[in-house]
């Protein structure tokens, strides 16, 4: 026994059934897609752009998401009351994310996390209209319900704080709402909830490997990971310079199992001494990159992990610390940190080292004011001119 929406046999073009089977044509989904698929059946599909200008193409790219948008909220709805319903029992099917996953051909997680969002919809008028009316992707919405769910009293002001933020921003400025309006019982039951790992093997060989946890608990996990990457030597004469997320994959590998170097009998993980950096701010407690974090979150770990706090004066600058060692104390270094955030060479954010400027050799101390930091990079070229430079 199956259902099929209602909006299955409204979006059919007029004049035929559901029944018939016949495909509809860009035309009849979209008159913009129409223009445009003619186009590319009449030329080359490299003559497109000579066709239609740069600001059709953009137009109906933008009206085809929209489109697709909409289509995905009708998936989601459709697929929760099927679930509700419960007519997928009839099939014989363990779950209905595993009726949606033979039927529909994705993943079985794909559509537990389908049915997710397509409840948490029913749950939230404000959220269902907007991604309805195409003003919200399925993206933003998924990232938006973990957090909605709970606070269903403001989810037009979270639909407002989700059309302003920029895709890769959402997901933090949902966690700076929620760090505001969340009860500690609401943020313990969402961790036991949505904590979980998993794994597969993809086609070609690889495996996969998704993991879910609280932020304090990542942020411990980069820092041990980084450091490991700072501390590995790299033997591969195939590629002598390895990628960034290689070497992090190797290092997690190392920190899970070993390097291999260990004694014959006696294989284990590689250590690392790591710290979390948290800083105290007026407006709160976040890591390092900005993620926020709750102030009962970083009280559980005290008993539990090294924390070093970095505190900020009324203007939102770290306390400074000066020394006239060679090399920056960690209390510096934190400091550092906080005011360098890029290299001061290219502007990357990864495995940033410590540079003096002006030279060490020049000034003969370390204060914080006269320190940057430069990927390893552009550290060792300005490394090599200096050294050139003051023979």
């Amino acid at each position: 026994m199956s259902i099929r929406p209602d909006w299955f046999a409204s979006s059919m073009p007029p004049g035929q059934s559901a029944a018939a089977g016949a495909t509809a044509t860009p035309a009849e989904i979209h008159p913009t897609l129409g223009g445009i698929h003619a186009s590319v059946d009449a030329q080359s599909p490299r003559s497109v752009a000579s066709i239609a200008s740069i600001g059709q193409l953009e137009t109906a790219i933008m009206e085809a998401a929209q489109l697709l948008h909409r289509s995905r909220h009708r998936l989601l709805v459709s697929l929760a009351a099927y679930d509700s319903d419960g007519s997928w029992a009839l099939t014989g099917a363990r779950t209905c994310a595993h009726w949606a996953a033979s039927a529909i051909g994705v993943s079985v997680g794909t559509a537990r996390e389908w049915l997710r969002v397509g409840h948490a919809l029913s749950r939230l008028p404000e959220v269902d209209d907007a991604m309805a009316r195409g003003r919200l992707s399925y993206c933003a919405v998924r990232t938006l319900t973990r957090v909605a769910v709970d606070h269903p009293q403001s989810a037009a002001e979270l639909v407002d704080l989700a059309e302003q933020s920029l895709p890769g921003e959402l997901g933090r400025n949902l966690a700076l709402w929620a760090r505001g309006h969340d009860t500690d019982d609401q943020r313990n039951a969402r961790e036991r909830e949505q904590t979980y790992m998993s794994w597969r093997v993809e086609p070609d060989g690889m495996g996969t490997i998704k993991l879910r946890v609280p932020a304090i608990v990542l942020g411990r996990i980069q820092a041990a990971v980084d450091a490991r990457v700072m501390q590995a030597k790299h033997h591969d004469p195939e590629d002598r310079r390895p990628s960034l997320g290689r070497q992090r994959a190797s290092a997690v590998v190392d920190l899970l199992v070993g390097d291999g170097s260990e004694a014959p009998g006696t294989p284990g993980p590689v250590r690392v001494d790591t710290e979390v950096i948290v800083h105290v701010r007026g407006d709160g407690l976040t890591l390092h990159d900005g993620t926020p974090l709750a102030d009962t979150v970083l009280a559980g770990l005290v008993d539990t992990a090294f924390i070093r706090a970095l505190v900020h004066d009324a203007e939102d600058r770290p306390v400074n610390a000066s020394t006239r060692r060679r090399h920056p104390t960690t209390r510096q270094k934190r400091v550092i940190d906080e005011r360098h955030q890029r290299c001061a060479g290219c502007g990357g954010k990864e495995l940033l080292e410590y540079d003096h400027d002006p030279p060490y050799r020049v000034s003969l101390r370390t204060h914080t004011d006269e320190m940057n930091r430069r990927c390893p990079s552009c550290h060792d070229r300005k490394t090599r001119a200096e050294r050139s430079r003051y023979r």
